[in-house]
């Protein structure tokens, strides 16, 4: 329902912000070193949810309030797997968030990466024209 939605939302928006910038480089901006940049920075937001997400059930991690998972009882990722009845899973999802994270850095990087390559040869055989 709505809580679900409001408990969801800033996770939602730590990934889906860096993909909105990723979109408007690369279809508004023609520059596809910011959106390689930007999922990347996509990415590592995905994997830093997965702390969050293994700690479901064991609510343990130091939380920025102070306390933890259980002084404050519970946290997002805790309410989110409860409603989805996934709470028991919430250390195999954590490791595949993770993963995903780390592809999403790894491609994000590569895309940056390629983009400064291939503008260094568009510039240089520009310059052998001339």
């Amino acid at each position: 329902g709505v809580r679900t939605l409001t408990v969801l939302g800033g996770s939602l928006m730590q990934c889906l912000m860096p993909l909105a910038l990723a979109v408007s480089f690369l279809f508004w901006q023609r520059n596809a070193y910011g959106a390689g940049i930007s999922t990347w920075w996509a990415g590592e937001n995905l994997a830093d949810l997965s702390p969050y997400i293994n700690d479901a059930r064991s609510l343990s991690l130091q939380l920025i309030g102070g306390g933890t998972g259980a002084e404050v009882e519970g946290h997002d990722w805790e309410f989110l797997l409860e409603q989805w009845g996934l709470i028991d899973h919430d250390v195999r999802i954590a490791w595949c968030v993770l993963r995903v994270g780390r592809i999403i850095m790894a491609a994000g990087l590569l895309w940056a990466a390629a983009s400064v390559v291939l503008d260094a040869v568009r510039r240089r055989s520009q310059n052998d024209v001339i």
